[in-house]
């Protein structure tokens, strides 16, 4: 999606939450990103509003990420109507 990426389906066994396991995960996925030119990184959820601040991502109006991603299988049809949209800068981190 150009300067626009797509942060999808990050999942941690409920065994291992709350052991650093998805932070390494965004944080691998985020680092993949920028070295591919990826600036902004959206994500659309339906159970992590509350976690992904944690690591930065702020909610977004849909519109804006339909700008970015909007073409995408998950804004089209899997989170159509469901999913938050949620937004990192990770060009300047």
């Amino acid at each position: 999606y150009g300067a626009s990426g797509l942060l999808r389906s990050v999942v941690v066994a409920a065994d291992r939450r709350g052991t650093g396991l998805g932070r390494q995960i965004v944080t691998a996925a985020e680092d993949l990103a920028r070295e591919t030119g990826i600036v902004d990184l959206y994500l659309l959820t339906e159970t992590a509003v509350d976690w992904f601040p944690r690591l930065g991502y702020e909610v977004v109006p849909r519109a804006e990420a339909a700008a970015a991603v909007g073409a995408s299988v998950e804004f089209t049809t899997l989170c159509r109507d469901s999913g938050v949209p949620m937004r990192r800068r990770i060009a300047s981190d």
